[in-house]
Order: structure tokens, then C-alpha cells, then sequence
């Protein structure tokens, strides 16, 4: 049954492929492209940047009030020293 559905279509005439049919293509993907990627700047990049900076603007402010730097917690035994690494 499916060898005579694929004959049918091998013999079906297809017409050629509009020129202006690629450029509106493009157009609307291109188009949806830039949306996804400002959008996933604007929700990813953006909040991950300003949290970081965040974090070293307060780092800051905390050597400038207290004049030592912030205490960094202990490593454990199971933490390998640098030296073994």
C-alpha cells in the first residue's frame, strides 16, 4: 500500500518554489530570532550580571565599614588542600 502512495507521489507534479517565499521566510525567522534572544537576555544575562555585581559592590561596602575583608568559611577534611591537587 505505501509503495503506491510513494509511486503516486513521485509522479505528482510540484511546482517550483516562489523566490520571494525564502525572503519572507527569513524575514519572519530572523524576526523571532532577535525576540528570543532579547528576551533571553533580558531574563538570563541580565539578573545573573547584576547579581554578581551585586555581590562584589557588597563586598566592597563591607571592606570599607568594617576595613577587613569578609571571613571566608572553613574547609572541611573531605576539602583537598591546593597543595595535593
Amino acid at each position: 500500500m505505501s509503495t503506491d502512495l510513494f509511486d503516486r507521489l513521485a509522479e505528482t507534479h510540484v511546482p517550483p518554489v516562489p523566490e520571494q517565499l525564502d525572503r519572507a521566510v527569513h524575514e519572519r525567522l530572523n524576526r523571532a530570532l532577535v525576540i528570543g534572544q532579547m528576551l533571553d537576555f533580558a531574563i538570563r544575562a541580565i539578573p545573573y550580571a547584576c547579581a554578581h555585581f551585586a555581590k562584589a559592590i557588597g563586598g566592597w561596602i563591607v571592606l570599607t565599614v568594617s576595613g577587613s575583608f569578609p571571613k571566608q568559611p572553613q574547609p572541611s577534611e573531605d576539602t583537598p588542600d591546593i597543595d595535593d591537587l
